[in-house]
């Protein structure tokens, strides 16, 4: 193409151009190359576009690249081709002024032909003139197809990232819990024309645009009063407008929908569904942090729910939230972080944003819709103190039109029922709408189809001898049970054994932990199939009964398992259910199925090597080789077992059994269900229980001893891998009742390096990023907070060591924690100057203290959590409001630093250190008690005795000093090996640890006052120590943070084996950490 250009526009000066069919063939060619150069573009970029759409992310970011760079060379090729024709024009117009000027010699040398050469002169210029507009309007469509394919790429990648994003929203955690979900069955708004005032209230609150209406709304009522009622139909009516940004209804029956950890991200899952920004801006932070969904609440709501909510540029228009029965969440701590989390957060977001709450009016929630920051912004309304007169009219309207309805659909002349059988049922129902829902399920149900026959039942009823609140609604359950029970066409013969397994039944769907199917239900109770549904089929009026065969069955209305399981309530002995008894009849079975059931290896995946990751499928053979029923024995036998009855032989037996032979299975299935993490509540509960036993055995408590630690050390890898546990935990474990137990189950013959000859003290490791400074047990010993050299405080777990939470604000090292004596709030001292007040659930700061002028060296919690005590190198001491931070008193009865304190076990006094003396302060006096002066000039540390008589202070100068702090005389002094920088007391008084030269611990027995143990392995010199409540021992290093668990001191004062729970700083190996020494 190029060469016949070419050609055409090297002609001589005085050949025609562009006069015969031939050159304008050139020009045609050269329109068709455009043409196809213009549709091979368009058709790359609709192929493109394809790919975008079907190939993963990494193919089409791959792909889009290829195609930026085929547009750039196609924009090259154009401009070249622009260059050549514009190159080649030139050369046109050059040809056509030679063509003129020859045409001009032409007419002086043949003036006759001068008519037919102007004329062909002006057909030159003519075709000239089009060919140039035409390719010039044919490059301006290449340049604009290059612009929309630029364009349409950029969408085309935007729809992309949408998709990518929405995977990862679709990966979010999260429970069925929506107001409309599956899981809540039939539930259903008011019925029409009711609960018209409480609903107004409602609206009126949601419509309002008065800033200072409070953006929570508290709907709290007795059970059975038709909260969930009212707050399904707010959230209906709100979807219905387009304003509903979020549901979540609790249920205790549920895992899931009890389950705090999975409110915030369901709610962010339903907000990104609600508005499209609000997808884009919650999927941005799941690209951040993919796992965030998985981090504690207070990360969860900053991350998924504060920040995409500060960042969306609303149009200002009303989200509403509505969260049923709160005080169905469990544990009660998630439910109050919940509230403290929105009352900490909703003022400081640009949304405006309506919470509607319902709830029992439960203590724990109570206190906190009390406390000042969630009594500003929340607005109560007690359900059950509406005027009587107006709920019992909804209630006599609701059953009025349900009963006509039943009464059309079996042909029952009306009106039915009378005025006065109406007004019975309406007396007996009082202000409860549950007692009307469950009259109206009962009246409906029934085999034979009967609604007057079992009205007259409900209206037969004696009057109520107790006086409860409940009284009707218990009368209603009793008659129901008792009709359930009555045979109707069954022989005399099999009456007896149709109340047992009806009984069964019952009291095992009231007391699971999480619903099962029927079928589920059945093979867990080895019943035939059809006995589930066959028994409770009179039941429907208490229980949720899914039409699918693998639907969940569960109780209506929690109001219905409180009921059974109180005794003074369910007043018939055949239908009352026994916690304790009940509870260990479940245990048994779990146990049983699991003895019978569970085997290695029982997804066939024949390779112990392999992570679970890498097992193909791996979901689908769960199911199919670890049915529900089995799942649900190995997640919460535990759980039932910590309930039931220790004098259980048969109970104890089997716990004996499964020690012995399917411990490690066990192990292994809750790794390929992926919950190892269970186990170490399980193995707590399960060894805690069979201690209580009379028949325990050595050998049994031995086996769930070194099973809780085989867990606990190599719970990361058991995770990755259910074959972990044969092919490297129980190798690597040192010689031990459960490695003989199961010695032919370990894959390799021996190990010729790494195996340790004793239990480690490391009982696990959990990695820091700085190294801790301070620790402090909780009262109960559930909880440790650390200090970190950074600033962070972090709080863990007191049996796993998992973190809690990660409290943040320091800005330089805490040299001190402590919990408030409830276990509510952590104190922290830093040497940023400032010492600061945590709430531990929500994480949330709830003052800092700011009046030092130096470094905080000590904090504590006074005994009635009233306030909090602070020492500083400024030399004052100061007491604090233990919840707004409000200064109380300053003392200053030093005139040096103070280097640290303690606080004396009743709570009244504090110790406080400086260089030359110990100060003994009443919390209540402004002047010291007396000030203990030794040999020693540079103290470092002091330690109470439990008798509240007895002081120990040690020093840099390794001088340790007993003293009666009341008396103010030094009673013993001896001398240790290292710069005694912390000091601790057992709380027994029987221990006293110390550091002992650079990386070890010695423990001390305080009667004796001799060395009894050393704990050895520290990378650096021991930093801070504290025992817990149950002589469990935690110690800080500069670089790691120790938890020690220690057994009580046997008679001969000999010492069992510490175990420890490490927190290290660095990714290093665990080595063994410490040995008793006798």
């Amino acid at each position: 193409m190029t060469s016949k250009a070419e050609k055409l526009l090297s002609r001589g000066r005085f050949q025609k151009f562009l006069m015969n069919q031939e050159d304008a063939g050139v020009i045609a060619e050269l329109n068709l190359e455009l043409d196809r150069i213009v549709q091979a573009f368009m058709l790359k970029g609709a192929i493109v576009t394809e790919v975008a759409v079907k190939e993963t992310r990494q193919t089409v970011e791959q792909g889009f690249a290829r195609t930026e760079a085929a547009i750039q060379e196609t924009n090259i090729n154009m401009q070249d081709a622009r260059n050549e024709l514009s190159e080649n024009f030139l050369s046109l117009a050059v040809s056509t002024k030679r063509t003129e000027s020859g045409l001009q010699d032409m007419k002086e040398e043949t003036r006759g032909g001068f008519s037919r050469v102007l004329s062909d002169v002006g057909k030159t210029e003519n075709a000239v003139h089009t060919t140039r507009e035409e390719l010039s309007r044919k490059l301006d469509i290449v340049s604009d197809n290059l612009d929309k394919s630029d364009a349409a790429a950029l969408s085309n990648q935007s729809k992309l990232l949408s998709a990518a994003q929405l995977q990862l929203l679709r990966d979010l955690p999260r429970a069925q819990a929506r107001y409309d979900s599956q899981s809540r069955g039939d539930a259903r708004g008011c019925f029409e024309g009711t609960r018209k005032n409480t609903l107004n209230e409602i609206y009126d609150w949601i419509n309002s645009q008065d800033p200072n209406t409070p953006p929570i709304f508290w709907l709290c009522g007795l059970a059975g009063i038709g909260k969930s009622t009212i707050a399904h139909t707010i959230a209906a009516e709100e979807e219905e407008k387009h304003r509903l940004g979020a549901s979540f209804f609790f249920s205790r029956d549920e895992a899931d929908r009890r389950n705090p950890l999975l409110v915030y991200p369901s709610i962010a899952y339903q907000l990104a569904v609600f508005n499209p920004d609000l997808k884009r801006l919650v999927a941005e932070a799941l690209e951040q942090d993919p796992d965030v969904g998985l981090a504690v609440m207070r990360k969860q709501f900053q991350k998924l729910i504060a920040e995409p909510l500060a960042a969306w540029e609303s149009n200002r228009r009303t989200v509403v939230i509505v969260m049923d029965a709160l005080d169905e969440c469990y544990p009660e701590s998630g439910a109050e972080e919940i509230l403290v989390r929105w009352a900490a957060e909703l003022r400081r977001l640009p949304v405006p944003l309506k919470i509607l709450i319902t709830s029992r009016p439960e203590l724990h929630i109570r206190a906190k819709f009390q406390s000042p920051s969630l009594r500003l912004i929340s607005q109560p309304y007690i359900l059950h103190d509406i005027e009587k007169s107006i709920v019992q009219a909804d209630i006599e309207l609701f059953l009025r039109h349900t009963l006509n309805e039943i009464a059309e659909d079996h042909g029952i002349p009306t009106p039915w029922p009378t005025d006065f059988e109406l007004r019975v049922l309406v007396k007996r129902a009082d202000i409860l709408f549950i007692f009307a829902a469950t009259a109206i399920k009962f009246i409906a149900g029934g085999r034979r189809r009967d609604p007057q026959a079992r009205l007259t039942i409900l209206l037969k009823r004696e009057a109520p001898k107790s006086t409860s609140k409940y009284q009707e609604v218990d009368a209603l359950y009793t008659q129901v049970l008792q009709h359930a029970v009555t045979p109707e066409d069954e022989d005399e013969d099999d009456m007896e054994t149709t109340r047992h397994v009806f009984r069964i039944i019952l009291e095992t769907i009231v007391l699971l932990r999480d619903p099962l199917s029927s079928g589920s239900l059945e093979a867990l109770l080895s019943l035939n199939k059809g006995a589930v549904r066959s028994a409770i089929i009179h039941l429907h009026s208490v229980l949720v009964v899914p039409e699918v065969l693998d639907g969940q069955i569960r109780v209506f209305h929690p109001s219905f398992q409180d009921f059974l399981t109180n005794p003074k309530r369910c007043i018939d002995p055949q239908f009352y259910i026994n916690p304790e008894e009940s509870q260990t009849r479940l245990a048994i079975i779990c146990l049983r199925r699991m003895l019978t059931a569970l085997n290695t290896d029982p997804c066939g995946i024949k390779n112990l090597w392999l992570y679970n990751s890498e097992v193909p499928n791996l979901r689908m053979r769960v199911e199919n080789a670890i049915p529900s029923h089995l799942r649900y024995c190995c997640l919460h036998f535990a759980s039932h077992l910590s309930q039931a009855s220790p004098s259980d032989v048969a109970l104890a037996d089997l716990v004996v059994s499964f020690c012995k032979a399917k411990l490690l299975v066990w192990i292994e299935t809750l790794s390929l269900i992926g919950d190892v993490d269970s186990a170490i509540t399980s193995l707590q509960n399960l060894g805690g229980w069979y201690k209580k036993s009379p028949s325990a055995s050595r050998h049994t408590i031995d086996l769930l001893h070194d099973a809780h630690r085989i867990v606990l050390q190599f719970v990361a890898g058991i995770r990755q891998s259910s074959g972990h546990i044969y092919t490297s935990a129980l190798p690597f474990s040192p010689p031990c009742v459960l490695k003989e137990q199961y010695s032919s189950t370990i894959p390799l013959n021996y190990v010729l390096r790494g195996q340790p000859s004793t239990w480690d003290t490391c009982v696990c490791a959990i990695e820091d990023s700085a190294p801790a400074w301070s620790v402090a047990y909780s009262a109960d010993g559930d909880r440790i907070a650390t200090g970190s050299s950074e600033g962070p405080v972090r709080v863990l777990s007191g049996s796993t060591g998992a973190e809690l939470a990660l409290l943040e604000g320091h800005t330089r090292g805490v040299r001190s924690v402590a919990f408030s004596n409830d276990g509510s709030r952590v104190a922290s001292a830093a040497e940023d100057d400032t010492a600061k007040i945590w709430d531990i659930t929500t994480g949330m700061l709830l003052a800092t203290l700011e009046e030092h002028t130096d470094v905080v060296t000590f904090v504590t919690f006074a005994s009635d959590d009233s306030m909090v005590v602070t020492t500083s190198d400024d030399g004052t001491i100061r007491s604090w409001h233990s919840i707004t931070g409000a200064p109380l008193s300053c003392r200053s009865g030093h005139d040096c630093e103070i280097l640290g304190g303690a606080l004396s076990p009743d709570g009244s006094i504090i110790a406080t250190v400086t260089d030359t003396a110990i100060g003994i302060w009443d919390l209540h006096r402004d002047e010291p008690l007396n000030l203990l002066i030794g040999e020693s000039k540079d103290n470092a540390s002091v330690a109470f005795f439990p008798d509240n008589v007895r002081l120990v202070s040690g020093s840099y100068s390794r001088i340790i000093c007993l003293w009666d702090y009341q008396a103010g005389t030094s009673l013993k002094v001896f001398k240790a090996q290292s710069d005694l920088t912390s000091l601790a007391i057992a709380p027994n008084g029987a221990l006293m640890a110390l550091p002992h030269l650079r990386e070890a611990i010695q423990l001390w027995d305080t009667e004796t006052w001799c060395p009894i143990g050393l704990l050895e392995g520290h990378l650096n010199g021991v930093q801070s120590l504290s025992f817990s409540p149950d002589i469990l021992f935690d110690c800080g290093t500069a670089e790691q943070v120790f938890l020690l668990l220690t057994t009580p001191i046997k008679s001969d004062q000999a010492i069992d084996t510490p175990h420890l729970l490490r927190l290290q700083t660095a990714r290093a190996s665990c080595p063994c950490l410490a040995k008793a020494v006798p």
